[in-house]
């Protein structure tokens, strides 16, 4: 059977997520069952309009229930037929539970998770999962894309790159302010296993570590490259009390020692010292380890810039350490 996620996650982000007796019936066998059973589908209102049973010209007519001998019956009108019968089953309805999923999702990520709602059926704090060497907060959002996606995303704290989980759609662009957080898609960590919700932890660990690493290169790219004006302002844009690994690292990656890191943060109005300038080095593997990224961010920009100069297209050009 294909795993009703799949059609979950893809139909959560829909604004108005209600599913007709017609929809379930044309899912792949079993995932409506499926998904009711383990409580993500609930029984909505029954539907007031139908397509016509009785004929194939796929008209849509208002049910009139009609109470006779034999209880209610429902009917809609027919250019053709008069007035056509519905099955009473015909006329049922679901929706999602958010609730129960928002439930489960915590659970699977963090046994008697204490989560909590910050936006209406929209965005809710699942947990806080041990991370290294500290804790990373970690949030569902729903409908990040629509419209009103910047005012949802507004209410993730922006400090410590914080894990958001979504169904399946992308933010707006420019709706995060500073460092954007870490978006994973639960279709790609989350399945149907055993007739029970199961995350990947191991899969997420690597989507998260993925986009870090991204992040502090483009981070040790822009202040490697920054001159002092624009470095101050990248600075400025990071928390006073709360520096993130990515400009600790950065720093380092620029100056080539954590004492010159720290007194170069600190004249910019951070507070901050070289122990923990260390620190954040150390989780991001060490120095070797930084220092080749920053060498290999450097040969890239020597490699495009030869290549503008001289006009001639480079076939092969090398991958830089650790890109894999």
């Amino acid at each position: 059977m294909r795993d009703p996620m799949e059609l979950f996650w893809a139909s959560l982000e829909s604004e108005r997520p209600l599913f007709t007796a017609a929809d379930l019936r044309r899912w792949p066998e079993g995932c409506g069952k499926a998904l009711c059973e383990i409580g993500l589908l609930r029984p909505a209102e029954n539907a007031t309009h139908v397509v016509c049973p009785g004929c194939e010209a796929g008209h849509v007519e208002p049910v009139v229930p009609h109470d006779g001998p034999g209880g209610v019956r429902f009917y809609v009108r027919c250019p053709e037929s008069l007035r056509v019968q519905v099955p009473a089953d015909h006329l049922q309805q679901w929706t999602f539970d958010i609730a129960a999923l928002v439930k489960l999702l915590a659970g699977a990520l963090m046994p008697k998770a204490r989560c909590r709602e910050i936006v209406p059926e929209r965005l809710w704090k699942l947990c806080a999962l041990p991370w290294r060497e500290s804790r990373r907060e970690v949030f569902l959002a729903r409908g990040l894309g629509w419209a009103d996606g910047v005012t949802v995303a507004a209410g993730i704290p922006p400090v410590g790159r914080p894990i958001i989980l979504v169904p399946d759609g992308l933010p707006q662009e420019g709706a995060f302010a500073g460092s954007s957080p870490v978006l994973v898609p639960l279709s790609r960590v989350a399945a149907l296993e055993g007739g029970k919700l199961q995350v990947d932890l191991t899969d997420m660990a690597a989507v998260v570590n993925e986009s870090d690493m991204a992040s502090r290169l483009s981070a040790a790219e822009a202040l490697h490259e920054a001159p002092s004006k624009k470095l101050r302002q990248i600075v400025r844009q990071t928390q006073a009390t709360a520096l993130t690994d990515d400009v600790l690292v950065a720093a380092y990656a620029r100056y080539g020692s954590y004492r010159k890191a720290a007194d170069a943060l600190v004249a910019e109005g951070q507070q901050t010292d070289r122990w923990a300038v260390e620190r954040a080095v150390k989780r991001m593997g060490g120095a070797e380890k930084v220092r080749r990224i920053a060498d290999s961010q450097s040969m890239r920009r020597t490699v495009a810039s030869h290549r503008r100069d001289s006009g001639r297209k480079i076939l092969h050009p090398s991958k830089p350490p650790d890109s894999q």
